[in-house]
């Protein structure tokens, strides 16, 4: 018998394959997909929850702003001033000068005469 069908049994690998891959290195490539498609979620649901809480102290403080006035700075005129004539009746002055503050990009709250700033008008509810 010089041809034969005969294939041994211990010639082969007895690892179980999937398309040539051992099937440790299978297990391997998808747990690490399940890490990334995890990570990739928590960082998806961390950017809207931080879009949705991202209000301004307005919103915040459940504060609808109806409208806002140009107020031009004549001289010996201070934010505190300007805040505490155009104050609703609900808010605390010192908030209101820090919105006026944050809408207008001052820093340290220092303005000069002919300045314009916009001051946000508040309701009260």
């Amino acid at each position: 018998m010089m041809y034969t069908t005969y294939r041994s049994i211990y010639t082969q690998s007895t690892r179980p394959t999937y398309n040539g891959k051992s099937a440790r290195k299978l297990r391997i490539k998808r747990f690490t997909l399940a890490i990334t498609v995890i990570i990739g979620l928590f960082i998806a649901f961390g950017t809207i929850v931080q879009a949705i809480s991202s209000n301004d102290n307005d919103s915040e403080r459940g504060i609808p702003a109806k409208t806002s006035i140009r107020v031009i700075i004549q001289p010996g005129d201070t934010l505190w001033a300007i805040a505490k004539e155009h104050l609703s009746a609900d808010m605390d002055i010192r908030d209101y000068v820090y919105i006026i503050m944050k809408n207008n990009d001052l820093n340290g709250g220092l303005i000069q005469a002919g300045d314009v700033i916009e001051v946000p008008l508040f309701s009260s509810p």
